[in-house]
């Protein structure tokens, strides 16, 4: 990834959050992150991974950002001046935390297996 498509990724994630905080009004049990960014090469489009917490409002929290995607897409156009066109946005949820957390678990059982089998 080049230098430019970060700084686009970073610059949209940013424009993102505060449209997301200031400009929707987010049910209060729902806190959206978004976990990572991705514009295509052709700035046409671009991938939104996003992560709620609680981590099982996920699915809801893509659904909302999918439902108010023309607001959020105008609003997103006003803050980022210096592109032709906005990019189409794709909300994607992101599982990792969660994965990485049932991951850790595993490892840890294992490993507290093994430390019984020792002891025994």
């Amino acid at each position: 990834m080049s230098h430019r498509e970060k700084q686009l990724n970073q610059l949209i994630a940013t424009a993102l959050g505060e449209v997301i905080n200031k400009e929707l009004e987010l049910p209060t049990n729902v806190f959206i992150t978004i976990a990572k960014i991705d514009v295509a090469a052709n700035l046409n489009s671009c991938k939104v991974f996003i992560s709620a917490i609680p981590s099982d409002k996920t699915n809801f929290a893509v659904g909302f950002l999918v439902k108010n995607k023309g607001l959020i897409k105008r609003e997103l156009s006003k803050r980022i001046k210096y592109l032709r066109t906005t990019p189409e946005l794709t909300f994607i949820p992101d599982f990792t935390e969660e994965k990485a957390f049932e991951i850790e678990k595993i490892i840890d059982r294992v490993a507290g297996e093994r430390l019984d089998n020792r002891e025994s």
